[in-house]
């Protein structure tokens, strides 16, 4: 069964359906998150659209280290083992602050 299962229509006007899909468009998310976020009163922000991409090569950087990580295994290397899983703690690091700068973190409520 679905997590959200509930549904809501809104009618808008041809300027108004304009503006929100703008505005969805830049912040990077889809429209159900835009919304949900909208009336969560969080902050909907536009997403860089440099952020996916740098998310990528993180990515695809965290991959490389991590295959030279398994070779140094193979070859009994551990201080390089040692300086990959670094390497490798840092570029999560990194990734989740590009994914913070993203999405943002949810608003406290008292």
């Amino acid at each position: 069964m679905r997590k959200r299962n509930r549904r809501l229509v809104i009618c808008m006007s041809e300027a108004e359906w304009t503006a929100f899909e703008e505005k969805v468009r830049q912040s990077g998310i889809n429209r159900s998150a835009f919304c949900r976020q909208a009336l969560q009163g969080m902050e909907v922000r536009a997403a860089s659209p440099h952020l996916p991409e740098l998310v990528h090569q993180l990515r695809n950087i965290a991959a490389g280290l991590d295959a030279l990580k398994q070779e140094a295994q193979t070859q009994h290397l551990s201080e390089l083992v040692r300086q990959l899983d670094e390497a490798l703690t840092r570029n999560r690091d990194a990734e989740k602050q590009v994914m913070r700068a993203l999405v943002p973190e949810r608003p406290t409520w008292r």
